[in-house]
């Protein structure tokens, strides 16, 4: 049976809580014309040397609904800095820039797997929606796995598991429904083997922000191991990984579900 291992940690929380999502995408329509002032000179900032200072900028614009701020923007997933290629996915993400998305997938291909974990992550919110408002919780599967599990099994695992760890606090869960986003991951996979057993252990986190802002209020990470025979068919090793994820995503849904019940 899978163990799951938790570590927390805690953010100021608002008022509302939640622990479900409303995923607010803007539309196109909304798009403006030009830059405005602000945005001009967030956009002078983006420009600049200090990577410091082009992070700042990149949260300058997430309000920016233009085309050619969304294509600035975009351009900075090519930084050589890291650190500015993971801001500028999540302002593109901020600005429900649906034009990005192929410049997007190729940022979840980023040689930084925070970067290509939150490309994927985006693309989970962006992909599909053409700018039309969605309702659910976003996951996503950053992982690399050299057996080539279905990444629709492992999905379909961290969201059983999820679901399970929400339940406890259901009335907290639909409080706010509107008012936060919850994003759960699978972010790590190793594998070691030891005689004649097999330790699979994932790595999955959770985070959960207030819109529209999306600042941040919760993080937590919980790690889930299973053994299973090394010379075991891959079906069963599939099995034991699917296992392990749903095990780490009832630990999410649990510490989730614990960080919206006690605050106010």
């Amino acid at each position: 049976m899978p163990v799951a291992t938790r570590s927390r940690q805690a953010f100021p929380t608002s008022p509302a809580v939640a622990a479900a999502c409303v995923l607010l995408l803007a539309s196109t329509s909304q798009l403006r014309a030009a830059p405005n002032a602000a945005e001009k000179a967030a956009l002078k900032q983006l420009a600049g040397r200090s990577f410091e200072a082009r992070v700042a900028a990149l949260e300058k614009l997430k309000a920016s609904r233009d085309p050619a701020v969304v294509t600035e923007v975009a351009a900075r997933l090519k930084d050589p800095d890291a650190t500015v290629r993971w801001a500028a996915v999540e302002t593109l993400e901020a600005m429900g820039a649906v034009t990005a998305l192929e410049a997007l997938r190729e940022a979840a291909r980023d040689p930084s797997p925070l970067v290509a974990n939150r490309a994927r992550a985006a693309l989970g919110v962006l992909d599909g929606s053409a700018g039309a408002a969605k309702v659910g919780t976003s996951l996503a599967v950053g992982i690399h796995d050299a057996r080539a599990t279905p990444q629709d099994v492992v999905v379909k695992a961290l969201r059983s598991g999820v679901d399970e760890g929400l339940a406890q606090a259901p009335r907290a869960a639909a409080a706010a429904q509107a008012s936060h986003d919850a994003s759960f991951q699978v972010v790590g996979l190793s594998e070691k083997t030891a005689g004649n057993t097999v330790v699979l252990e994932v790595t999955c986190t959770a985070t959960v922000s207030q819109l529209p802002a999306r600042a941040l209020r919760f993080a937590t990470r919980v790690a889930a191991a299973v053994e299973f025979p090394a010379a075991a068919p891959p079906s069963a090793r599939a099995e034991a990984l699917a296992d392990a994820v749903r095990a780490a995503g009832v630990g999410l849904g649990q510490e989730v579900a614990e960080w919206a019940s006690r605050a106010p």
